[in-house]
């Protein structure tokens, strides 16, 4: 869901033959369409996440904190990129 050009949120259902449903969820803001922050919550692992970055030329670069109940805070470093083809 897009409420404004800026934020976008999303809401996501997993079910598997033999497993429970997982939701994860996510809130991004973007700034002046390189800058953004993104937060939210999986289930599946009860962990909590908030990252910031940038995208240059469709490459993001992201750096992401994570809080898991068990095993504590973890820090991570994110990069992806879009593929273009001809």
């Amino acid at each position: 869901y897009e409420p404004s050009s800026p934020f976008f949120c999303s809401i996501e259902f997993l079910s598997g033959s033999e497993s429970s449903v997982d939701a994860s969820a996510f809130l991004q803001y973007v700034w002046k369409e390189k800058f953004f922050m993104r937060s939210g919550f999986m289930s599946a692992s009860s962990s909590f996440f908030a990252g910031a970055g940038f995208s240059v030329h469709g490459c993001k670069m992201m750096f992401l904190i994570t809080h898991h109940p068990m095993l504590g805070p973890n820090s991570s470093f994110m990069l992806t990129s879009g593929s273009v083809l001809h």
